[in-house]
C-alpha cells in the first residue's frame, strides 16, 4: 500500500511551506520595498549603486552556491547550511540597521550584499527540502502553498513593518524588524524538518568531492540538455521578474502621484493577487504538469509590463498589478516543480544550485543591463529622455525578455527525463 501524501496542513510540510512566508517577507523589506529607495532616493545615489551592489552578490555566489549544492550532497545533509546561511543573513540584516550612512553609503551596500547573498544560498538549500517533505505526487500542491504563504509574508511585512513601523519615517527603521521576524517565521523549518535518508559520504575529504563533483557535473552538463535549456529560458524570465521587483518602488515615484501608503497598497494587490495565482496554480499543475500554466500566463506578464511602459501613466500601475501578480504566483509554483522533475535525486542539491543561481545571476543582470544601463544610457549619460521615459524602455525592455524567457522553455517537456536517469550512476560513484 502506497503511503498517504503528508498533508500541507501540519508538521514538516507546513514548517517548510512557512520559511517560504519568512523569506519572502525578508528579501520583501530588504530587496524590493525599502534598500532601493533608501539608496536612490533618501540619499541621492544613482541607480546603479544599487545595480552593482546586486551584481557584486551575484559573483559571490556564483562561487559559493554549486559548491554549497555540491558539498550538500556529499554529506547528504541541506539542514546544517540552511541554518547557518539563515543566521548569517538575518545578523547582517539587523547590522543593517543601526549602521550609520552621513558620510559613505559604502558600508550599508556591503552589509546589505552579504545578507541578500546568505539569504540567497540558504533558499538553494531550502528548495530541495520539498522532497525531503512532500510525495511527488503532491508537489505541485505543497509548492504552490508555499508560495501564497511567501506572499503571504509579504503581505504581512506591508502592514506591520512598512505600514505601523515604517510609514512615513526613515526606510532604515525596516531592517531590524525584518531580521527578527525572518528568524522567528524560520525557526519551525530549522527545528521540524526531518531530511530522508540519502547516500552520503565520510565528511572527511568531503570538500575536495564537492570540488570534484561539481567539476563533473559542469563536465556533463551537455547531457542534461533539457535542465540546461530550461535554466537558460528561466534566466531570461526571472530578469524580467527580478528587476521589476527592484524597481517598483523607484517607478512609481518618477510617475508621480504616489504616497509611501499608496506605494504599499499597490504592492499589496499585486501580491494578493500573486498568492490568489499560486494556490491556483499549485492544483493546475499537480492536473496538467507544471509546464503548461508556466507558458499560459508569461505572456500576461509581458504585455502587461508593456501597456505600462507605452503609455506611461500612474493609472496603469494600478490596472497592471494584480494581473502582474497573478502571473508570478503560478511562474513561481510552476517553475520549481518543472525543475524537481528535470533532475536526478543524486544531484539535486547541485541542479537546485544551479536553479537558484539562475535567478541570482538574473538579479544582478536585469537590474544593471536593462534597467540601470538604460536609465544611465538614456538619462544620465546623455539626456536624451527623463528619468521617467527612460524608466519606461527599461520596463519595455524587461517585457522583452519575458518572452525571450518563454521562447527558450518552450520545446522542454515536464515529464520525468530518461537522460537523467541515465547519467545517475555516474555522478554518484
Amino acid at each position: 500500500m502506497t503511503a498517504a501524501a503528508p498533508s500541507p496542513l501540519r508538521g514538516p510540510t507546513l514548517a517548510w511551506a512557512v520559511y517560504d512566508f519568512a523569506y519572502s517577507l525578508f528579501t520583501f523589506l530588504l530587496v524590493v520595498r525599502f534598500f532601493p529607495a533608501w539608496i536612490i532616493d533618501d540619499h541621492g545615489r544613482p541607480d546603479w549603486y544599487v545595480s552593482v551592489t546586486q551584481v557584486t552578490v551575484v559573483v559571490f555566489v556564483l562561487l559559493v552556491m554549486p559548491l554549497a549544492g555540491a558539498l550538500a550532497d556529499q554529506l547528504g545533509r541541506r539542514k546544517p547550511f540552511l541554518i547557518a546561511f539563515s543566521l548569517v543573513s538575518a545578523s547582517a540584516c539587523a547590522t543593517l540597521s543601526i549602521l550609520p550612512v552621513d558620510g559613505s553609503v559604502l558600508p550599508a551596500l556591503v552589509v546589505a550584499a552579504i545578507a541578500v547573498a546568505f539569504a540567497q544560498l540558504a533558499f538553494a538549500q531550502y528548495d530541495p527540502l520539498l522532497a525531503d517533505v512532500a510525495e511527488p505526487e503532491s508537489y505541485g500542491r505543497v509548492s504552490g502553498l508555499a508560495v501564497a504563504l511567501g506572499f503571504a509574508g509579504i503581505i504581512f511585512g506591508l502592514a506591520v513593518v512598512a505600514e505601523l513601523i515604517v510609514g512615513e519615517g526613515s526606510k532604515q527603521r525596516a531592517f531590524a524588524p525584518a531580521s527578527l521576524l525572518y528568524l522567528a517565521f524560520a525557526l519551525p523549518a530549522l527545528v521540524l524538518i526531518r531530511e530522508r535518508p540519502r547516500a552520503r559520504q565520510p565528511a572527511a575529504g568531503a570538500v575536495n568531492r564537492a570540488f570534484g563533483q561539481l567539476a563533473q557535473t559542469l563536465r556533463q552538463m551537455r547531457r542534461y540538455p533539457r535542465v540546461f535549456r530550461f535554466l537558460a529560458g528561466r534566466l531570461f524570465y526571472s530578469e524580467a521578474i527580478a528587476t521589476l521587483s527592484a524597481f517598483m518602488a523607484v517607478y512609481m515615484t518618477r510617475l508621480g502621484g504616489f504616497t509611501e501608503r499608496e506605494k504599499n497598497v499597490v504592492i499589496g494587490i499585486s501580491v494578493l493577487a500573486a498568492a490568489l495565482g499560486a494556490i491556483t496554480g499549485g492544483r493546475i499543475v499537480e492536473q496538467v504538469g507544471p509546464k503548461r500554466p508556466l507558458l499560459a500566463v508569461l505572456p500576461f506578464f509581458a504585455a502587461s509590463v508593456l501597456l505600462s511602459a507605452l503609455v506611461g501613466e500612474p493609472w496603469t500601475v494600478w490596472v497592471v498589478s494584480p494581473i502582474v501578480g497573478c502571473a508570478l504566483g503560478v511562474v513561481w509554483t510552476a517553475d520549481r516543480v518543472f525543475m524537481l522533475r528535470l533532475t536526478p535525486p543524486e544531484v539535486r542539491g547541485q541542479f537546485f544550485g544551479f536553479f537558484n543561481l539562475a535567478n541570482r545571476v538574473a538579479s544582478a543582470l536585469g537590474p544593471l543591463v536593462i534597467w540601470s544601463g538604460t536609465v544611465w544610457l538614456l538619462h544620465q549619460h546623455t539626456h536624451w529622455l527623463s528619468a521617467l521615459d527612460a524608466s519606461r524602455v527599461a520596463l519595455a525592455g524587461l517585457a522583452a525578455s519575458a518572452l525571450v524567457g518563454w521562447t527558450v522553455i518552450r520545446p522542454v517537456p515536464d515529464e520525468e527525463s530518461e537522460e537523467t536517469v541515465a547519467v545517475a550512476p555516474a555522478t554518484a560513484s
